[in-house]
């Protein structure tokens, strides 16, 4: 499964329907930690503080390039 196909299954595990990946989430703040642990935990990854804000602006499309960025991150240290 695709780092995008795995963030749509998150979302919709977390009642959001990805309707558009360019489309923002809508998610109150349970919903979106909710999908931020599940994030971590399929990917084995950690999210910076900084970033777990609820006001950043997130799409699919800008998920799988963070996700993508921080399974980098992992491999490289």
């Amino acid at each position: 499964m695709s780092i995008r196909e795995t963030i749509i299954k998150l979302l919709e595990e977390v009642n959001f329907a990805v309707v558009d990946d360019d489309e923002p989430f809508q998610l109150d703040s349970l919903g979106f930690i909710a999908f931020i642990v599940a994030l971590e935990d399929e990917f084995d990854i950690e999210f910076p503080d900084d970033f777990l804000g609820i006001q950043n602006v997130l799409t699919v499309s800008s998920m799988v390039v963070v996700v993508g960025n921080l399974l980098d991150n992992c491999i490289l240290t």
